[in-house]
């Protein structure tokens, strides 16, 4: 999740961006790329070297963007709720201010995005 939410910044400013998570043994990585002079995220979704699930495929980038950032805040209420007392403390929170830092960056640049 924070790697897409971090690259949402980059995409609307025309950059791209890459995400990986290792869901079970695959180690999937998204490639985006942004064009935000037309709205659209390019999407490419695979396990490199290995098999191709999406290739290319075309969303509006305001809601791509929208629905990284949505997903972001619900999966930090959710860990909020259950790891409340790591969260606040100064060594075990460091990943979870990264991850605040990550949202609002994104948050930001779909704002500026948007005013365009």
């Amino acid at each position: 999740m924070d790697g897409l939410l971090h690259g949402v910044a980059d995409l609307a400013t025309g950059r791209s961006a890459t995400a990986t998570s290792h869901w079970g043994s695959d180690p999937w990585q998204f490639d985006l790329q942004g064009d935000p002079a037309h709205n659209r995220v390019y999407i490419t979704l695979h396990v490199p070297g290995r098999w191709v699930a999406m290739r290319d495929v075309s969303a509006p980038l305001d809601r791509f963007g929208e629905e990284v950032i949505r997903l972001a805040q619900k999966w930090e209420e959710y860990l909020h709720s259950l790891y409340h007392e790591e969260m606040i403390d100064p060594e075990w929170g460091k990943d979870y201010r990264l991850f605040q830092q990550h949202l609002k960056r994104a948050q930001q640049a779909l704002r500026i995005d948007k005013g365009r």
